[in-house]
């Protein structure tokens, strides 16, 4: 039972993995957007 669960839980893990990189690739092509003047950009 350690080793299926172990299992699910590195795959689920190397799914989450695969979807964090791929959000992050659609935000790294976004162009930069206006801040308001309340706003300082940190970046």
């Amino acid at each position: 039972a350690f080793d299926a669960a172990a299992l699910n839980l590195k795959e689920h893990l190397l799914r989450a993995r695969q979807r964090m990189l791929q959000r992050l690739k659609v935000l790294s092509v976004l162009p930069e957007q206006e801040v308001p003047g309340y706003l300082t950009r940190l970046s």
